[in-house]
């Protein structure tokens, strides 16, 4: 995510969690969204990042990569949701509007 040439900096967009699940976004300059959804908790949880908090419509759908993987990882419409992120742990997606 550092390398995007915009430079913009992300910041984590849900309601801060020491104990638990947070999403944090960084708008890309192609349109994307770069997303770390991060579990702060002591056992694996579902985390999720609405398309509301990082500022895509709820109606939209959005294609998802798996940044870690590098491989694509389906479509999502609404939000993305990190199925049983470990113990302080984190995803990595980008989100692309269809």
């Amino acid at each position: 995510m550092s390398q995007d040439p915009g430079s913009l900096q992300g910041g984590r967009v849900s309601p801060s969690n020491p104990d638990g699940p947070e999403c944090w976004a960084k708008h890309m300059s192609d349109g994307s969204v770069a997303a770390v959804l991060v579990n702060r908790g002591l056992h694996p949880a579902d985390v999720t990042c609405t398309w509301e908090q990082i500022g895509f419509p709820a109606s939209t759908s959005a294609s998802v990569r798996d940044l870690w993987q590098q491989k694509d990882a389906g479509t999502a419409k609404g939000q993305f949701v990190a199925i049983q992120v470990g113990s302080h742990d984190c995803a990595a997606v980008r989100l692309t509007v269809q």
